[in-house]
């Protein structure tokens, strides 16, 4: 925890922060929402960008590009999840063979 009192920006302020950024994010991509685990993505840029004056705004872009490929993963039913798992396998059969 030493890099805690390092952080340019208050600690109390950053869930507000993050907050905001997740809020944007879910009303940007109705397909999905919020779903449990885009805040895990969300942290490291927070944390990346929190010296830069526009550090909400470039959290908020960098997430939105992480999630472009792979939004579907967080969708109902969730299928890019599961396309994955099938690639996957499909590479431990060839190698198995």
């Amino acid at each position: 925890m030493v890099d805690i009192p390092r952080m340019s920006i208050p600690l109390d302020d950053v869930e507000d922060v993050l907050e905001r950024v997740l809020y944007m994010w879910a009303v940007r991509h109705p397909a999905s929402g919020y779903v449990q685990g885009i805040n895990d993505l969300a942290v490291p840029f927070l944390c990346v960008y929190s010296g830069l004056v526009d550090f909400e705004a470039e959290t908020f872009w960098s997430l939105t590009k992480l999630t472009e490929g792979i939004q579907d993963y967080y969708t109902p039913g969730q299928p890019g999840i599961f396309r994955s798992l099938e690639l996957i396998e499909q590479v431990i059969r060839l190698t198995d063979s």
